[in-house]
C-alpha cells in the first residue's frame, strides 16, 4: 500500500521539514526556481496522473504541482525496521528481529554445493590427476619399487602421492629418488600449502557471511560490508 512517510516530509507550523523538502529547496536554490511549497493532504490510493498539469506560458512562470509517493510495505515475519540511517532521511535497514539459531552443519553444508566449491575441487581433481602422472613419468624409470612402469599400477602410486603431498599428510610410504622428482615434490608441497590456506580464507569467509545477519543490529552494523 502506498503510505505518505512523515519522516519524508511534514510541516512544522510555517516551514516544511523532512528529507524531500530539504532535496526540493537545495535543487530549486541552485536552479534559480521562485517556488512555493504546500503540503496539500493526499490519499492513500494517490498516483501521479492525478496530479495536476503544468499551467503558464513559454516566457512566463510556469506553475505546476510536485507529487511524491512512497511504497511501504510491512517487514516480513521475524524481521524489522531500525530507525533512520540518517537524520531525517527516511531510509531504514531491515534486520533480523531476533538473532537466528545458526547451524554449522547447514552452512557447510551449503558451501559444499556452492558452485565456487564445486568449481574448486572439479579444477583441484583435474590438476591433481596431471601431477600424479608427472610424478610416475619422472620417477618411474628409476625408483620402480615405489612407482611402478606398469601404467594402470604406475598412476595410482602417482595419484596417492600427489594427494598426501598436497594435504601436507606426506605418509612417507612413497617418496622421489631422483633429482628431477625431488625438484618437483618441492614445488606440489609449496603449492599445497597455498591452496589450501586460500581454501580455508574462503571458508572462514563463507561461514562469517552466513552468520553476518545476526551483528547487524542498526546501521552502525554495516561498516565495512558490501551492500546491495
Amino acid at each position: 500500500a502506498s503510505r505518505r512517510r512523515r519522516d519524508l516530509v511534514a510541516q512544522s507550523g510555517a516551514a516544511l521539514t523532512g528529507y524531500s523538502a530539504s532535496v526540493w529547496s537545495t535543487l530549486a536554490a541552485r536552479r534559480g526556481y521562485s517556488h512555493t511549497v504546500v503540503l496539500l493532504p493526499g490519499p492513500e490510493n494517490a498516483s501521479a496522473a492525478a496530479l495536476p498539469p503544468p499551467t503558464g506560458t513559454v516566457s512566463g512562470p510556469v506553475a505546476f504541482t510536485l507529487g511524491l509517493f512512497s511504497l511501504f510495505q510491512t517487514p516480513l515475519a521475524g524481521w524489522a525496521c531500525t530507525g533512520s540511517i540518517w537524520p531525517e532521511d527516511g531510509f531504514v535497514i531491515l534486520v533480523r528481529a531476533a538473532p537466528s539459531e545458526v547451524n554449522l552443519y547447514l552452512i557447510v553444508l551449503d558451501m559444499v554445493v556452492s558452485p565456487q566449491f564445486v568449481n574448486f575441487f572439479t579444477s583441484l581433481f583435474f590438476l591433481v590427476l596431471a601431477v600424479g602422472h608427472v610424478i610416475w613419468i619422472l620417477e618411474c624409470w628409476k625408483n620402480e619399487l615405489q612407482f611402478r612402469r606398469l601404467y594402470s599400477e604406475g598412476v595410482i602410486d602417482g595419484l596417492w602421492w600427489a594427494i598426501v603431498t598436497q594435504t601436507t599428510n606426506g605418509f612417507g610410504d612413497k617418496a622421489p629418488a631422483t633429482l628431477p622428482g625431488k625438484a618437483f615434490a618441492v614445488f606440489w608441497m609449496i603449492f599445497g600449502l597455498i591452496t589450501f590456506a586460500i581454501f580455508a580464507g574462503q571458508a572462514t569467509s563463507f561461514i562469517a557471511t552466513a552468520t553476518a545477519l545476526n551483528s547487524i543490529s542498526d546501521a552502525g552494523g554495516l561498516a565495512g560490508r558490501t551492500v546491495g
